[in-house]
């Protein structure tokens, strides 16, 4: 497993591979499986997040060239740290505070494990942004519905990240867990058109994006 340590507040002192690191709030370690390290202090008000995860290949997740990259920078690199982004630690806090109600509510209700699934898409992809394994895509529309938004960035990013596959409604529908006619409805509130459209809309943004920043001088 792949283990994450998000400093929230205050500063800690760690041995990390017998080098020592001092962490500081808003910033986040990443370590590939099996790293030795261990905490060596704390500092007046430190207060840490850590998650463990693994990085699987799911045919309605990531492609292929994603999977790859992302696995060798995050499992068979070194460990390395990051500053967290503004838009990175909103996703992370989100993510703390979806699990804490579902923990909180203790009981098998669907909907609290798909929202919580939802959240943990988004801090990962914001994740992998942040620490150039992928590229960031195009923004997603403005919505004040916080369900609405979320679903909105989860939706932009499948798009973005499986650009380069011919993916299909279905597909789109199993990866945000909702049936078919309400993924038609959710594209169709979000943005007013239809999956194909979307689709066709992604590519051709990514490829706006592609001439303006490439050299060819």
């Amino acid at each position: 497993l792949c283990e994450l340590h998000a400093v929230l507040s205050g500063e800690v002192v760690l041995e990390c591979e017998g080098k020592r690191k001092i962490l500081r709030a808003g910033e986040l370690l990443l370590l590939p499986p099996a790293t030795l390290h261990r905490y060596l202090s704390y500092g007046e008000g430190a207060a840490l997040y850590n998650l463990r995860f693994r990085i699987s290949k799911r045919r309605d997740s990531f492609s292929h060239k994603l999977y790859s990259a992302a696995k060798e920078r995050f499992e068979l690199g070194a460990p390395f740290t990051l500053k967290a982004s503004e838009e990175l630690s909103a996703a992370l806090a989100s993510l703390m505070s979806e699990y804490d109600a579902f923990v909180c509510a203790n009981d098998n209700n669907g909907w609290r494990l798909e929202r919580l699934r939802h959240y943990a898409a988004l801090f990962f992809a914001s994740l992998f942004e942040a620490a150039s394994v992928i590229p960031k895509p195009c923004q997603c529309e403005e919505t004040e519905n916080s369900e609405e938004a979320l679903l909105g960035h989860i939706i932009d990013r499948y798009f973005y990240y499986n650009i380069d596959r011919n993916i299909s409604l279905e597909e789109l529908a199993e990866s945000i867990s909702y049936s078919k006619s309400q993924t038609k409805r959710i594209l169709l509130d979000l943005y007013g058109i239809s999956f194909k459209e979307k689709a066709l809309r992604t590519r051709i943004e990514a490829a706006k994006h592609y001439l303006l920043s490439t050299d060819f001088s």
